[in-house]
Order: C-alpha cells, then structure tokens, then sequence
C-alpha cells in the first residue's frame, strides 16, 4: 500500500530516472561532458593536490611546509576515542 502511494508520488513529482527533472531537462552531467570540463568538486581537488606537492617541495624551515606537517610542542593531547 506505501509503496503505491510513494510511486505515485514520485510519478506526479517530477522524479525522472533517480534525478528530480523533468524528462526533457538537461542534467549537469550531460553539460559537463558536452563541455568537456570537471565538476567544481574535481577542480579544487585537483588545487588542493597541486598545492600539497608545491608545499611538499619546498625546503624546511618554511612556514607553509611547517604548519602542514608541525606538531604541537605545548599541549597535551588526549588518546582514545572522543568523550560524549
């Protein structure tokens, strides 16, 4: 009974193949690879990459490369699992 209720739903919603669109709109997808471009996500993963080997080349004692790989030399740090 819920599921006829809920394929009905879906069928007068607008829910087309898993995506909320109509049938004739165009997905992102189909944009992206008509374009031949990346998705926001891709692109600044790609940044953050190039970024991490830039910081990774550089010579020590600089601030970028230590920050990213400092440790605390104050401070004490609690082992195990969080506290609820």
């Amino acid at each position: 009974m819920l599921d006829k209720k809920i394929s009905s739903l879906c069928s007068t919603s607008g829910v087309y193949e898993g995506y909320w669109a109509s049938p004739g709109s165009v997905t992102n997808i189909d944009v992206l690879s008509k374009t031949k471009s990346y998705t926001v996500f891709a692109m600044l993963s790609q940044r953050h990459l190039r970024w991490l080997g830039h910081v990774e080349r550089m010579e020590k004692g600089r601030l970028p490369k230590d920050l990213l790989y400092g440790q605390l030399e104050l401070g004490k740090r609690q082992e195990g699992h969080p506290r609820r």
